[in-house]
Order: C-alpha cells, then sequence, then structure tokens
C-alpha cells in the first residue's frame, strides 16, 4: 500500500449521551444562615468588649485603692487597657491565620488559665507591692523613699 492510498480512521459511533438537564436557576445572594450566625458572632464579640470596658472604667475606683494609686495614676489603668486591647485586636488575626484558630485559640485559653491561676497570689503576697528600694509596703508609706 502506498501513503496515498490509506483511508481515513473512522471513530467508533459515541455512545448516546443524555441530554443535559435545565440548569437550576442561582438563587441571589441573600442572608443564608451561615452569614447570619457570623455577623451574630461579631455582635456578641463588639457588646462584649463595650462591656469589658465598661466595667474596667466602672472599677477603676476600686483598683485604685487596692492598688494606693492616686487619681491621676490611675487614669493610666485604663489608657494602658485600651492600648493593649487595640494592639491585641491587630495582632490576633495575625496569629490566627499563622498558626490555625484551633491553636491559637487554645493557647489563649492556656494562657488565661495560668493567668487566672496566678490572680490569688497577689494580693497575699507582699513582695509585689512594696518599694523596691527599701522593701517597704506601700500601704506602710515608705519614708526613706
Amino acid at each position: 500500500m502506498h501513503c496515498t492510498d490509506r483511508q481515513p480512521a473512522v471513530s467508533p459511533p459515541a455512545a448516546v449521551l443524555p441530554a443535559p438537564a435545565a440548569p437550576r436557576p442561582v438563587a441571589a445572594p441573600g442572608l443564608d444562615r451561615r452569614i447570619l450566625v457570623g455577623l451574630c458572632g461579631v455582635l456578641l464579640a463588639v457588646l462584649v468588649s463595650g462591656f469589658n470596658e465598661n466595667v474596667t472604667k466602672v472599677a477603676l475606683a476600686d483598683i485604685r485603692g487596692a492598688m494606693g494609686f492616686s487619681v491621676d495614676d490611675g487614669s493610666w489603668i485604663v489608657a494602658l487597657y485600651s492600648a493593649m486591647s487595640v494592639s491585641a485586636m491587630a495582632f490576633a488575626p495575625w496569629c490566627a491565620a499563622t498558626f490555625s484558630l484551633r491553636r491559637f485559640a487554645l493557647a489563649m485559653i492556656g494562657g488565661f488559665m495560668v493567668l487566672a491561676c496566678c490572680a490569688r497570689w497577689p494580693p497575699t503576697c507582699r513582695r509585689f507591692w512594696c518599694c523596691a528600694r527599701c522593701r517597704a509596703c506601700v500601704e506602710a508609706h515608705c519614708r526613706r523613699c
């Protein structure tokens, strides 16, 4: 046979495919359950954050009295608390994305548990409330300093 005598190859008959089903109409994007739960979660986080800030402001007089701070020194407590809160809000999403949300949440829960266990010691341990130079307790009004 010569190259010119070749017959074109005929493919076998294709299996008969069913006709494609009519496409289902796509629902307009709206408020489904997942979006509503997310929005409620964000709302709850904002409300709890505001409540936490107001509890600190209301309890400021008691905190100042327990630590022996004046009004001017005590006003820095809310400022420092707010600054740490804002910096944590900027830092937390990055940590959650970097280390995974589960690991980050477990690390934060563990950290708060350790701090909560340690929170019971300072009122009975006077070394936290003493003058650095003479070791006189703040309540005794150090006379040397």
